[in-house]
């Protein structure tokens, strides 16, 4: 594994690459409070296929900058990553909020990207609402409180700059092969049956998996089972 911090115009930034070298490299765009470590387990599973992930700003280890988390700010950590490890061609995992930074990077890498995995969120971005602080601050993702993945300063940053915006365009105008993973909406998924027929019908080559046993957390309860099912997709689209 290697560890370290990147420059995205003075913004010091998390990443970590798991070393591989064969196949086509993939890089993941982590959930909404998300680091590096919650994806250090998958890219050590798909070695020995190069694997790259960040923690955008305000996660992790990167910088929390006072402002900054518009839609672009994050495409650019995005870029940032991908300039700095040298990929020419590359997939591309987006998870929760993460999916909606990697369709807006699709623009920018059209005949870069061999395939999109998307996991579990709608084809849009939402804005988020005034009392967001609030409501997120006491919640606890993978045992670990979100007070604690993100400070309160980036967190209020991050919903003033929000917006909306449907993104449903660059999924209809991607060539390549998309994995549409979506939990069971029983058990809190983000995606229903609407927002997966609206994927489907924007693109003949969206592929959906329902892993009914899972929430919004794909990775649970069988994270081996998850991640065999991305690294199978893979695998069948190497080129």
């Amino acid at each position: 594994m290697k560890h370290e911090r990147i420059n995205n115009a003075g913004v010091m930034l998390e990443c970590l690459s798991n070393g591989g070298t064969e196949g086509c490299p993939l890089v993941i765009v982590p959930g909404l409070f998300e680091g590096v470590d919650d994806w250090r387990d998958f890219v050590r599973f798909v070695f020995p296929r190069p694997a790259h992930v960040i923690s955008l700003r305000g996660r992790g280890g990167s910088d929390a900058p006072a402002s900054g988390y518009a839609m672009a700010d994050h495409v650019g950590d995005i870029r940032a990553l991908i300039e700095h490890c040298g990929l020419r061609r590359f997939h591309l995992l987006g998870y929760s909020r993460g999916v909606s930074y990697a369709l807006a990077t699709l623009a920018g890498y059209k005949k870069c990207i061999n395939c999109l995995v998307l996991g579990d969120y709608p084809a849009r971005h939402s804005r988020l609402p005034d009392d967001f602080a609030q409501i997120v601050e006491p919640t606890v993702w993978r045992g670990r409180p979100t007070a604690d993945r993100m400070p309160r300063h980036a967190i209020k940053a991050l919903q003033a700059a929000s917006h909306g915006e449907d993104l449903i365009d660059s999924v209809r105008e991607f060539s390549g092969p998309i994995l549409l993973l979506a939990g069971n909406a029983e058990r809190g998924a983000h995606l229903d049956a609407e927002e997966i027929e609206r994927y489907s019908g924007a693109n003949p080559n969206v592929q959906v998996c329902l892993i009914t046993q899972s929430g919004h957390d794909l990775f649970l309860p069988d994270p081996q089972a998850t991640n065999a099912l991305i690294q199978k997709f893979l695998d069948q689209n190497e080129r």
